[in-house]
């Protein structure tokens, strides 16, 4: 299963953060309330020029979440098409999604609580669920029910697998101490447990993707938001339990961060990607730019045993152009 030569390609996009401004136009958020450049027109036109940086080729594109802000249907609805046309422009077979935050409907207003405006109940999901090949598409289509019902489901490859969690499974409750939060719930967490220990035999790339980090995500000095995702770090045990490399990619926080989850032999790699097209204010805009990747995981042979490795090559957006990432000040 596992080859010293083989590959795997994944274009990372995440937090694009689409938004309709007052005019109703609709683009990413730095490009609505910032530059009049647009990030992703110039992006699919980088990669497709002669003077692309690097090889712009994905086997697969992964958004982790946070396609529009606050929920806004026409800019998903954008933001959606213009994931796959960078799917599309980097030849990726799939484009997987992670269901972020700002997707769901998840405040309540007042209008809620006068009893027996049932005609205003909120459809927290509503528009996602009706979406033709949200969050992916599934080979098979009660996949689709799964993912909204379990929280979870996984799309595969020859080679590769990528488990796509929906943290935001619960915001749809409307309750303030769900949308401040991620969430794995218990009875998913034991089922993907037995899930991934399968998986992780049959495939040799193996990948998680959900929308809030699984383990503390700060930096001294900068105010990320302080709340933790629930069973966050059992999902992670899960997942090192099984004795394989993984790699965990997530959005949410808008900075760059590469760790491993600990210290032991299996701990999966955990990719924070920072924003691809959110306004980057205060303390953040001072640690990182809006950023675009390609990952590509490979493996090397140590002891006996083939390991995962992997390189990045990382695109920064300096509110005019995309460049490679080359200063500590660009993030990643």
């Amino acid at each position: 299963m596992n080859d010293s030569n083989a590959s795997l390609r994944i274009a990372i996009a995440t937090d694009l953060h689409y938004t309709k401004d007052p005019s109703g136009n609709i683009s990413v958020q730095v490009c609505a309330k910032g530059t009049q450049n647009d990030p992703m027109q110039m992006l699919l036109e980088l990669l497709e020029s002669p003077e692309a940086p690097f090889e712009s080729r994905a086997d697969i594109l992964i958004c982790p979440g946070d396609i529009t802000t606050s929920a806004c249907e026409e800019s998903f609805e954008r933001g959606w098409s213009d994931l796959q046309k960078l799917q599309k422009t980097v030849g990726a077979s799939h484009l997987i999604a992670a269901t972020g935050n700002h997707e769901i409907v998840s405040r309540v207003t007042k209008d809620h609580h006068i009893a027996g405006n049932s005609e205003i109940a909120a459809a927290p999901f509503e528009y996602l669920i009706n979406l033709e090949g949200y969050p992916a598409v599934l080979d098979q289509a009660d996949k689709k029910w799964i993912y909204w019902g379990r929280g979870y489901e996984a799309v595969s490859g020859d080679d590769w697998v990528v488990v796509t969690i929906n943290t935001c499974h619960f915001h749809g409750t409307l309750l303030a101490n769900e949308y401040e939060r991620g969430r794995i719930g218990e009875s998913a967490l034991a089922d993907l447990r037995e899930n991934l220990l399968d998986l992780s035999e049959k495939f040799a790339f193996r990948v998680v993707v959900l929308h809030h980090p699984p383990i503390s995500h700060e930096e001294f000095g900068i105010s990320l938001g302080r709340v933790p995702m629930w069973n966050g770090d059992l999902l992670v045990k899960a997942v090192e339990e099984t004795g394989k490399d993984w790699m965990i990619i997530h959005g949410h926080k808008h900075l760059h961060r590469l760790v491993r989850s600990s210290g032991t032999e299996y701990a999966p790699i955990v990719f924070g990607a920072a924003s691809f097209g959110a306004l980057l204010t205060g303390e953040v805009s001072n640690q990182t730019k809006n950023q675009f990747y390609i990952l590509e995981l490979s493996f090397r042979e140590i002891a006996g045993e083939y390991r995962l490795r992997g390189k990045l090559d990382t695109l920064c957006w300096d509110g005019q152009r995309w460049d490679l990432s080359m200063r500590t000040i660009h993030g990643l």
